[in-house]
């Protein structure tokens, strides 16, 4: 059974719940039918304030996490833009979480695709 995931004007392309590996970064490959491979690395670093640094590499891009520490999770407020693919635009919305002493964190993570014709971003949004 196939199962399709909509939230508003976007398409859940893909999405999971997962926990890094002995403090690795997270590599998340996605593989659309009508475009190139586009991957996304999030790499996590030690730090009194969340901050996100976003630089492209050939494949996509990477995001390092800074002070993405604690257990009540931190991550997106609003899906963040990814890159376009031909009249769409992709997104990532994500949630990070830190147990206890220990190097890996887990990830909620979301991919989403949405038409370019179809969107239409308010003031507000961030308020609720």
């Amino acid at each position: 059974m196939a199962v399709f995931l909509r939230s508003g004007p976007a398409d859940v392309v893909a999405c999971g719940q997962t926990t890094t590996f002995a403090g690795h970064p997270l590599r998340l490959s996605l593989e659309l039918p009508d475009a190139a491979p586009f991957a996304v690395e999030l790499v996590f670093e030690a730090g009194p304030q969340p901050e996100v640094k976003s630089t492209a590499v050939d494949d996509g891009l990477r995001l390092v996490l800074t002070g993405f520490d604690g257990p009540e999770g931190r991550g997106t407020a609003l899906p963040a833009l990814l890159g376009e693919v031909g009249d769409d635009l992709l997104f990532l919305h994500f949630r990070v979480f830190l147990w206890g002493e220990t190097p890996d964190r887990t990830v909620h993570w979301t991919i989403y695709r949405a038409p370019k014709a179809h969107l239409s971003f308010r003031d507000d949004a961030a308020s609720g």
